[in-house]
């Protein structure tokens, strides 16, 4: 959710996006502002368990996989990413 304070530094950005990572470093041959809305992001991955431990909680993440899927470990990172943010818990991966 957007903050007020957010709005200037986001036209800002929208104006000229290569002087602000030129700003931070980074060099670039072309810079391209994209639509930043990840409201469309629907991810389920096989199941997932709250786990706790004499050391504290975590999230394990089960996943099946029954074939060769070149996107996997970016599947992965995309549903340990979401499960951290949601749980506020560390999450481990079982593929």
């Amino acid at each position: 959710m957007s903050k007020p304070f957010d709005a200037s530094p986001k036209a800002l950005v929208q104006l000229r996006p290569a002087e602000w990572l030129a700003f931070l470093g980074v060099e670039a041959r072309s810079v391209q502002v994209v639509d930043a809305d990840l409201a469309t992001v629907t991810a389920a991955t096989d199941k997932v368990l709250r786990v706790g431990t004499t050391r504290g909680e975590y999230i394990e993440q089960l996943d099946f996989q029954a074939g060769p899927d070149a996107l996997l470990p970016q599947r992965l990172h995309v549903y340990n990413a979401l499960l951290e943010q949601h749980y506020q818990l560390p999450v481990r991966c079982a593929l």
